[in-house]
């Protein structure tokens, strides 16, 4: 929309601010904007933006409870994000893992004759009073079950008349149903086949109570009913009507439902399915309570034999417990019997049927395991917030699994990360500076005819904590406007602009902790950490202060501390790559090289965003000793990336470079030495040094990069060559290259290639240095 302010011309995006002059728009220009139709845009661990509950809600269910206590309405003004520029991508939602495989339906769907129950009662052990709930019916030190009798804690009778099924096939309900027989038994009530007589002889299930007088299933028959008819979603049973019928002198309720072919996921058949097509079931599941919670509803008794595998997909059936305090006792949450159900108990029941789901397959990969900890974890706080966010970590985590079954890598970027900054390559991924000739130590080395190590140091820790993946600001917070459009690239300049910002918000604070992290005024950070309100959604607060604690400490030189804030960060968050990768470089610098190599590993798997875990991968490595994996991790960077440049400049320095003396490190076993041993240890091989030589022909580089790299390549022919091999037209370097000949000839080379490094450098004391390595350099002669 056009900016209403006096004087300009800009127009108003969908972060609500003008781009013009970077003002909300007036008053009455917001109130015109927030009463147009809402956008269903999903940001994960957020309600919809725009999308408000309905006005009228049933009795008990409240979807601002969050993680087990009340949260602050999520209701959003005019002017409050999304952020195109900083916010996630928010075209696929956070079921985006649906869209990398084939939508899971029932292998079988078979109809209603070949899912009637022959004998249909309830088991003696599962018979519950009708008013006090207790059990009846059991047997006392070892006494047979009375089939007959009266509760011991209430005295009301019971009896096995009162749990049998109350049709049978033949009867016709409501004069048009016309009953074939029982093929399930829900929470509270039986389920039987039925052909509708006035509708083609269509198929329904009808759904009626267990015990009829049982006041308690008769208010939980009703408040389905009413539940059913005010909603509808494609996973979620459908209600037809609902009839009475007269049995024993009483008139029985009976909902009238669709019939859904298929099996419930407690069935043996659902066992045919991937652990790939389990997980999108789960996602189909979420993405029906997520509609529950939006429209103010709890499932409450979510477990596999009350979701349908269909011809179309998972299907939530038996809604008989929604917005109460029942539920399965194996799948409720711990809290449930105390704070009552809540959006953190009901992800927790999808958490352990996620579980209980993939048990078949063994031990799950870490990610999924992860996965299944935060949504079941016993303190609600832990718990994801919504079952979108379950569901977009859950896509994280499908994506993972995947890709390492040989499929691409994740191609949706996080929704709560910004990629990196950059690579942080450590200087690797750049050809070596003039310094590399003209330094003291550089002087020392030549004057001693040694070949110099690569450089696999890491990045300084404040520069690697400062260009670790940013998070996106939360989109309900009244600064994610301001932080997405006005904020200066210049980290004292956008640290002035945080201090004079006067309004309350989280993510101000948040982005002040790590613009100071850069800046290196950590006890400024920690005071901006430490300033947090209450949160609004305490799962997302969770993973925000050890993302940010993680920072800190890794800046600071805590390398243990700061790997075991991401690493607390990753148990929130296992489908993101982030936290692993800050957790791997964290690893990196404690030298604790087997473990770091694994996650660098498992993070490019999961993401190919991170290159950055391949440049890390690529210096383990090497510390290592191991040069041709090392240039083949570098390899592995796609030409579409923007450091595929700077991989060919790594694996040209990696191929050519003398390995680094590997240091002693118990965490891996390793042994202090020289990697290849001799007095020659390290240095490149000559297949490696004729690889070094055809891939610097053909790369794309400045004349003085190319004189560089062509120095390197050359000084380590000739430490090769002192150690007594000869490079010849022959092996690896039968196409007559560069490196092709003896001592005398590679002596000629490097120093008229050092002559050429003279021409790049206008500083008068460089060249004189450059000029006496060439002249050091060069083949003894007698003029």
């Amino acid at each position: 929309m056009t900016c209403e302010h006096p004087d300009c011309t800009g127009t108003v995006g969908e972060h609500g601010y003008c781009d013009t002059c970077l003002r909300e728009p007036p008053p009455a220009a917001r109130r015109r904007a927030a009463s147009q139709p809402p956008t269903d845009r999903y940001v994960a661990g957020t309600e919809p933006v725009g999308a408000d509950p309905p006005s009228a809600r049933p009795t008990g269910a409240d979807p601002t409870r969050e993680n087990g206590t009340r949260a602050e309405a999520t209701r959003r003004e005019p002017g409050q994000g999304p952020v195109p520029s900083l916010s996630a991508p928010l075209d696929t939602g956070p079921w985006w893992g649906l869209e990398l495989i084939s939508a899971p339906v029932a292998r079988e769907a078979p109809g209603p004759e070949d899912a009637l129950i022959p004998d249909p009662r309830v088991p003696a052990e599962r018979w519950r009073c009708r008013t006090c709930r207790a059990p009846v019916g059991t047997s006392h030190h070892g006494q047979e079950r009375l089939s007959r009798g009266r509760c011991p804690m209430c005295g009301t009778p019971y009896s096995p008349d009162k749990y049998a099924a109350r049709l049978a096939p033949g009867d016709l309900v409501d004069g048009r149903y016309k009953v074939l027989g029982c093929v399930g038994q829900g929470g509270v009530g039986w389920v039987y086949a039925a052909r509708d007589d006035h509708l083609d002889d269509r198929w329904v299930a009808l759904k009626g109570l267990v015990d009829s007088a049982d006041p308690d299933s008769r208010d939980a028959v009703k408040a389905e009913k009413h539940f059913l008819l005010s909603i509808e979603h494609e996973r979620i049973v459908r209600i037809h009507d609902s009839v009475f019928h007269e049995h024993g002198g009483r008139l029985d309720l009976y909902l009238v439902m669709e019939f859904i072919e298929g099996y419930p996921l407690s069935d043996s058949r659902f066992l045919s399915h991937s652990l790939e097509e389990v997980l999108g079931t789960v996602l189909q599941i979420l993405q029906a309570m997520d509609y529950l919670h939006r429209h103010g509803y709890l499932f409450c008794d979510l477990k596999p034999s009350n979701v349908m595998m269909s011809p179309s997909g998972a299907k939530l059936i038996d809604l008989g417990a929604v917005n109460s305090n029942w539920s399965t006792l194996e799948f409720a949450a711990p809290e449930l019997r105390e704070a009552g159900p809540s959006v953190a108990t009901d992800l927790h029941t999808a958490g352990r049927t996620l579980q209980v789901l993939t048990e078949p397959f063994g031990t799950p990969i870490e990610p999924l395991r992860g996965l299944i900890a935060c949504a079941t974890h016993p303190d609600p706080a832990r718990r994801f917030s919504s079952a979108a966010a379950f569901a977009d970590q859950l896509s994280g985590v499908l994506s993972e699994l995947l890709a390492l079954a040989g499929g691409p890598a994740r191609q949706v970027p996080s929704r709560l990360f910004a990629p990196g900054a950059e690579a942080l390559d450590g200087g690797l991924g750049v050809a070596p500076p003039l310094s590399w000739w003209t330094s003291a130590e550089a002087q020392a080395a030549a004057e001693a005819g040694e070949c110099r190590p690569l450089p696999v140091e890491l990045p300084p820790r404040g520069r690697a904590a400062a260009r670790l993946p940013e998070p996106h600001p939360d989109p309900r917070d009244p600064a994610a406007g301001f932080l997405g459009t006005q904020m200066s690239s210049d980290a004292r300049t956008a640290a002035a602009q945080l201090d004079a910002y006067g309004r309350p918000s989280e993510e101000v604070l948040l982005r002040r902790c790590r613009v100071r992290v850069s800046l290196g005024d950590l006890d400024a950070a920690r005071s901006a950490l430490g300033s947090l309100p209450p949160p609004r959604d305490r799962w997302r607060r969770a993973w925000q202060e050890r993302w940010h604690l993680g920072l800190i400490a890794l800046a600071d030189g805590a390398f243990a501390a700061a790997s075991d804030c991401f690493a607390a960060c990753s148990a929130l968050l296992p489908g993101e790559a982030a936290p692993r990768f800050a957790r791997a470089l964290c690893e990196e610098y404690r030298e604790r090289r087997a473990e770091a190599e694994r996650l660098y590993r498992a993070v490019w798997a999961a993401d190919e965003a991170f290159e950055g875990a391949l440049f890390g991968l690529a210096r383990v490595l090497l510390r290592d000793g191991d040069r041709a994996e090392a240039v083949a991790a570098l390899d592995e960077i796609p030409g579409t990336s923007p450091y595929r440049h700077a991989a060919r400049l790594a694996a040209i320095r990696a191929l050519a470079g003398r390995l680094p003396r590997r240091a002693a490190d118990g965490a891996d076993g390793g042994a202090s030495g020289d990697a290849n041993g001799g007095a020659s240890a390290g240095v490149p091989a000559p297949e490696d040094l004729a690889e070094a030589e055809r891939r610097l022909a053909t790369a794309t580089l400045s004349e003085p990069d190319r004189t560089r790299l062509r120095a390197s390549v050359l000084e380590a022919a000739l430490a090769l060559s002192e150690s007594g091999q000869e490079l010849r037209a022959s092996g690896p370097f039968a196409g007559g290259g560069a490196l092709t000949g003896g001592n005398e000839e590679i002596r000629e080379k490097l120093e008229e290639t050092y002559r050429e490094l003279c021409l790049h450098t206008a500083d008068a004391d460089d060249k004189t240095i450059l000029t006496d390595l060439a002249n050091r350099v060069r083949p003894l002669t007698f003029w």
